[in-house]
């Protein structure tokens, strides 16, 4: 595999190219040197063969004879040549060298009469070009045929082979060079699109994550700019979400940091000292409540960039369930609650985040010590139910006095195993406006099947969302199809006159109201949106 080391496209196209054309050059040169032997030769065989018929014409045969009369001038023009030296021999019908140089090469093959062959072979440390010719002498008196051999010397030969090679090569060299640089022409003018969309990226604000535009970019450039307006996209739900977290963060910052001003201002108002005491209490309670809630929405920061597949870790609960479960010991003896842990595994791991699995068991120990009375035992147990592994924070505090106050709790099979007082609901449950103190509950698995079991089973009157995730609050409030949808706040603020309509007359959850000529106010419809931080109703 060819590996080419270098952050240049235009290098690695120009390398790849003179890669694919050094071996056409290279059997060019092949071809060339073949072809400039084949036809050289090809010249000089027939010049060869021409003076082995001059020698045979010389040959004659008398009374039975065979005689060889060559004139001198004919042999100084046959061993006579300016670049080459001329060897010659002739053989009689017995193989007797009659003239010439008795240590010629003979051919590998028998001849017939009649027959010429071409051959190369070595004399005196010479390269020689040879032809043999059979000439047949059928008036001897025993007929049979005298053999002609002419060699010669191959420096014209060479020498005309290399001129036909550089006249084929010196053209498909410049042809070559030409080509690339017609290429690297080409190539500098392809990328320059390259550079339109670099100055264009280099010209955009650091906040600026609008799509790059693909529809004028070359086909090439195409999947890079869909993956970069992924990536923009990606950026802008992040930055989009950062902003948003700042921002409830400060909301929710802004109601305890109200709640401790009120206080120190009312500590500071009274003289006398079991106020005072009073007021120094309820600020402790409300900083307590507000670095609880700090830690929450750092732990919430820390979380959110790695809520996804791909950050999802092997995470071991036994270390995680006992380092929470002691960090809150010192506050479960404050309130005389009896906190430990049960945990039958030496080691058990899961697939999840630790810091939001940390968060979870945090939430679970503080609702179970807040709202338990003195004396209660609080357990965190880690156990294996139905080849599953549960986590669960389990207490023995008084529960949920329900029939005590008259309600009633109509739920699904989950809810039913969470609270043993609950009835199992039947389908029309679902569907029902009780007026009454009767509950229907759904134990869902996700937002999607919340959303889906809303919009199936509501009237569209009021639905309301209690979450510390904002993208999942939008998305609550854009999908799900009521007239008042909520989140955080009590579906009781669902009135006319908290809306600010003054005296609430009545209701409708109807989409089109319009009658006779309808214009655009009346193919449109309202939908109220709440946004609060836990607000209720009395």
């Amino acid at each position: 595999m060819i590996h080419i080391k270098t952050n240049s496209i235009r290098q690695k196209l120009l390398n790849w190219l003179l890669i694919f054309l050094l071996p056409i050059l290279l059997l060019g040169t092949v071809s060339a040197y073949y072809l400039a032997n084949y036809f050289s030769n090809l010249a000089y065989d027939r010049a060869l063969f021409r003076v082995a018929l001059a020698l045979a014409d010389q040959i004659e045969v008398k009374d039975g004879r065979m005689v060889v009369d060559i004139p001198d001038s004919t042999l100084n023009l046959i061993e006579y040549d300016k670049y080459d030296w001329i060897y010659y021999q002739i053989q009689d019908a017995n193989h007797e060298v009659v003239i010439g140089e008795e240590k010629l090469t003979q051919p590998k093959h028998v001849l017939k009469a009649g027959q010429h062959s071409y051959y190369d072979s070595k004399f005196n440390d010479k390269s020689l070009r040879m032809v043999a010719l059979n000439l047949p002498l059928p008036d001897l008196k025993v007929p049979g045929n005298a053999t002609i051999l002419i060699g010669e010397t191959t420096a014209k030969r060479d020498r005309m082979a290399h001129e036909i090679i550089v006249f084929m090569l010196i053209p498909q060299f410049l042809l070559i060079v030409l080509v690339a640089l017609l290429i690297n022409l080409g190539i500098r003018r392809g990328l320059v699109s390259l550079d339109k969309f670099k100055d264009l990226i280099y010209q955009r604000l650091p906040t600026e994550t609008r799509p790059l535009d693909t529809q004028t970019a070359p086909e090439e450039l195409q999947p890079l700019l869909h993956a970069m307006n992924d990536l923009l996209f990606k950026v802008k739900g992040s930055v989009d979400e950062r902003h948003q977290f700042i921002a409830n963060a400060a909301h929710q910052l802004k109601t305890p940091l109200a709640g401790l001003k009120v206080q120190a201002e009312a500590a500071l108002r009274e003289d006398n000292l079991v106020s005072v005491h009073h007021a120094l209490q309820q600020i402790s309670a409300g900083s307590d409540n507000l670095a609880r809630l700090a830690t929450q929405l750092l732990s919430l920061a820390r979380a959110e960039p790695e809520v996804n597949s791909q950050n999802m870790l092997p995470v071991d609960l036994v270390p995680l369930i006992k380092e929470v479960t002691a960090e809150w010991v010192p506050k479960a003896l404050d309130k005389n609650i009896d906190l430990g842990v049960s945990c039958s595994f030496r080691q058990r791991s899961v697939i999840g985040n630790a810091v939001l699995l940390q968060e979870l068991l945090n939430n679970l120990i503080d609702n179970a010590i807040r709202y338990n009375p003195k004396g209660t035992k609080v357990t965190v147990v880690l156990a294996l139910v139905n080849n599953e592994v549960v986590l669960s924070v389990q207490d023995n505090g008084l529960g949920l006095a329900l029939n005590e106050h008259g309600i009633e709790i109509r739920g699904c099979k989950e809810t039913c195993d969470l609270v043993k007082q609950a009835k199992i609901a039947t389908s029309a449950d679902f569907y029902t406006e009780y007026l009454a103190a009767i509950i229907s509950c759904k134990v869902v698995t996700d937002l999607d099947e919340a959303i889906t079991h809303i919009n199936e089973h509501s009237s569209q009157h009021t639905e309301s969302i209690v979450t510390e995730n904002y993208t999942k609050a939008r998305r609550f409030l854009r999908e799900v199809d009521s007239s008042s949808v909520m989140v955080n706040a009590s579906t009781r603020f669902a009135d006319g006159f908290e809306y600010g309509l003054g005296a609430e007359i009545g209701i409708s959850t109807d989409k089109l109201h319009a009658r006779g000529p309808v214009g655009l106010d009346g193919l449109t419809s309202l939908k109220y949106i709440v946004l609060g931080d836990g607000q209720v109703r009395a």
